[in-house]
């Protein structure tokens, strides 16, 4: 009762990037057990290319952050803007992409089906919602295919409402 333990978690990663892994704690405590922490560390001593994708100042996480277009009306397209960087140290190359999930018809992107960015380097595209005469909520994931050693494919998830 009322004392500590100190434990030490060690990261060792075998390759660059966002690492993520669960601690969990099983005792006799009837409340907290099991008492499970969410562990995340970045590793960034490898060679190795590294994808970035903002929106603005808003990073995408891939597979996780959902761009929004809104609501728009029916008839009308709506743009938006994203970069794409490596942050890496090697060559990024995107070997293919595709929109796929539940109604890509509706979304397009003017991103080359293939294109290598030298480590530091940027492209901007653009992502397009047009839901023509369709009524309501649209939704896909884009997928860029790439060297990154852990975030292929690196997708946006991206949805929209016609009215």
């Amino acid at each position: 009762p009322d004392s500590t333990e100190t434990i030490t978690v060690e990261f060792e990663p075998e390759t660059a990037g966002i690492k993520n892994a669960q601690l969990t704690i099983t005792s006799n405590d009837p409340v907290n057990s099991p008492y499970i922490i969410n562990l995340t560390g970045l590793c960034l001593t490898d060679t190795a290319p590294d994808i970035q994708v903002t929106r603005g100042n808003t990073e995408i996480i891939s597979g996780t952050t959902v761009t929004s277009f809104g609501t728009i009306p029916l008839g009308t397209t709506l743009d938006i803007i994203m970069v794409m960087s490596n942050i890496g140290t090697e060559d990024l190359v995107i070997d293919s992409l595709a929109i796929t999930g539940e109604t890509p018809e509706f979304f397009s992107t003017d991103f080359p089906a293939t294109e290598t960015l030298a480590p530091g380097n940027s492209k901007e595209f653009r992502m397009t919602f047009a839901p023509g005469f369709s009524r309501g909520m649209k939704q896909a994931e884009v997928r860029f295919f790439s060297n990154d050693p852990d975030e292929s494919p690196f997708i946006i998830k991206v949805r929209g409402r016609g009215y």
